[in-house]
């Protein structure tokens, strides 16, 4: 082989290498985006958890920490579901809107619910508000969590 060749098969080697660490970066940084999705969605999900279980005991000022922990959780959500968009898996991408989708229709439900319990006199101060936000809150996360169970794969439990 001359030295021309043997110039071309290197450069042309070289140039596959390059292509090989390319597309294993890709890879490696959409899992890497996913893995940062679920941490968030988790600790998200934790913060939330804890601000409800603490409720009773801080009269009702942990639930603060529930928005900031969906908030969380919804960013890991999305994430994840925009990775899945972009490798075509619509579906596990549609699992993830629709969670988020569920989490925000549940707390402006229970907003609602606290709010029109206020107005026609159900709840008239503020550890009865505690209550009933804890409670609904409780019954939203309980609610969330058997939906994870069935739409989960199972890579994630």
């Amino acid at each position: 082989m001359d030295n021309q060749a043997s110039s071309i098969v290197k450069v042309t080697g070289t140039a596959q290498d390059i292509n090989t660490v390319a597309e294993t970066g890709k890879s490696l940084a959409k899992e890497v985006v996913k893995d940062v999705g679920e941490v968030a969605d988790k600790s998200g999900e934790a913060i939330s958890d804890a601000g409800l279980v603490a409720a009773p005991f801080t009269e009702g000022t942990s639930l603060l920490l529930i928005p900031v922990g969906e908030t969380l959780s919804a960013s890991g959500k999305t994430m994840k579901g925009l990775v899945y968009l972009g490798e075509g898996d619509y579906s596990s991408a549609g699992v993830e809107g629709g969670k988020i989708a569920f989490g925000l229709a549940t707390n402006s439900l229970t907003s609602a619910a606290v709010s029109n319990s206020k107005a026609v006199g159900n709840i008239t101060n503020n550890t009865q508000e505690t209550i009933t936000e804890t409670v609904l809150g409780g019954v939203s996360n309980f609610l969330s969590k058997v939906i994870d169970y069935f739409t989960d794969d199972g890579t994630n439990k």
